[in-house]
C-alpha cells in the first residue's frame, strides 16, 4: 500500500495497494507533482497525488529494488540486479545499462540533475552521466 498522510488537520489521507507484494520504495517529485514506486512484483509505477496510476512497467526478471527522481522531474532512475534504467516521467524507458554491481539497493541524484548514483548490493557504487540531452 501507498499512502498520502495529509499535513493540514480535516484533511483525509489517502491510501491505495500499488504493488502486488512489497512496495520497496517510492519517490515524490514537486516538480511534476508525480509518485513512483516499485516493488518486488517486479514492477515500476508512475501515479498522480490522488492515486490514479499513469505508467506500469512490463514486469522484468528481478525485484525491482530502488526509485529515485531527478531533481527536475522530468526524469527517474530504475535500480534491480545488475540493471540501471532511466525514464521518462511518462514512465518510457531510454537508457539501459547492465552493471556488474548486484542489486543496485539505493539511488541519489546529483543537483544538477546530470548524475545519478547507485549502491550496489555487491558493495561497488555506480555512477550514470546525462548526456546528449
Amino acid at each position: 500500500m501507498l499512502t498520502i498522510l495529509p499535513t493540514l488537520p480535516g484533511n483525509k489521507q489517502t491510501q491505495w495497494k500499488a504493488h502486488d507484494g512489497v512496495v520497496l520504495g517510492c519517490d515524490w517529485n514537486p516538480a511534476n507533482n508525480l509518485i513512483i514506486s516499485c516493488g518486488e512484483d517486479c514492477k515500476y509505477r508512475v501515479w498522480d497525488q490522488y492515486g490514479r496510476q499513469l505508467y506500469n512497467s512490463s514486469p522484468y526478471d528481478h525485484v525491482i529494488t530502488s526509485i529515485k527522481w531527478a531533481p527536475n522531474g522530468d526524469y527517474f532512475a530504475v535500480g534491480s540486479f545488475e540493471m540501471l534504467r532511466l525514464c521518462d516521467k511518462s514512465g518510457w524507458s531510454h537508457s539501459f545499462d547492465k552493471p556488474q554491481c548486484g542489486s543496485i539497493l539505493s539511488l541519489s541524484w546529483s543537483h544538477d540533475g546530470t548524475t545519478v548514483a547507485g549502491a550496489g548490493g555487491s558493495g561497488a557504487v555506480v555512477f550514470g552521466n546525462i548526456v546528449d540531452r
